[in-house]
């Protein structure tokens, strides 16, 4: 089981100002240096992206998105470190959430794995001549204030997908700076604890940590 790239990300929703987040206010108070590369958006409804070679932040009037490039668990808890900082920064700005989100990705998934895909309608559908090209499991679950969206999702390769999405619910600045602070380790042994036990799936600490994310 590999950590798939493109699902590890760090989300604070609320409604945020894009002419705050200029390059120099972001390399001096987010990143703590001079240069970053800087994506800028052809519309103003494309998020603007800034980055360097370990972290991305994609800027929206809604929302806020922290992306290791690389690493992933340490990425990620960079990611953390960074929005703790833009809360502190800007602690009149309404934030209504927080959200953290891994993926995983089993290329050679088990049989009992697979069967889980199976379902009682599997052969009515295609005597209808319709071919199922994907499949998807999704599970809501929920922990005092936390809300734990697990979706497992079978592709025409065989491969199975295990997403992890975490949706924390606030109501300031300073909640989810509150709520932030350690969330990345915890939501991680979560969702870890969750694929070994419901799964039997396992994943070395070192995949977490050193694989590097494509630019």
């Amino acid at each position: 089981m590999e950590p798939k790239s493109d699902g590890w990300t760090l989300v604070i929703v609320g409604f945020w100002n894009r002419m705050i987040f200029s390059p120099k206010w972001v390399g001096e108070g987010v990143f703590q240096k001079e240069e970053l590369e800087i994506l800028v958006p052809l519309s103003p409804t494309i998020p603007l992206v800034l980055r360097d070679e370990h972290l991305s932040l994609q800027v929206s009037d809604r929302r806020l998105i922290l992306a290791p490039r690389l690493g992933f668990l340490r990425g990620m808890e960079d990611a953390e470190q960074k929005a703790l900082r833009i809360l502190e920064r800007l602690p009149e700005t309404p934030v209504s959430a927080v959200g953290v989100n891994f993926s995983f990705l089993e290329s050679s998934p088990s049989e009992s794995l697979l069967r889980l895909f199976n379902h009682d309608d599997d052969s009515q559908l295609e005597s209808l001549r319709w071919r199922i090209e994907e499949r998807t499991i999704s599970r809501k679950l929920i922990q005092e204030d936390s809300v734990f969206n697990l979706t497992l999702r079978l592709d025409p390769e065989s491969q199975v997908e295990l997403r992890a999405n975490f949706d924390m619910q606030v109501d300031s600045a300073q909640k989810a700076k509150e709520i932030l602070r350690g969330k990345s380790r915890a939501c991680y042994s979560q969702f870890i604890e969750a694929l070994s036990s419901a799964y039997q799936l396992h994943v070395q600490e070192q995949e977490t940590v050193e694989c590097q994310q494509p630019a």
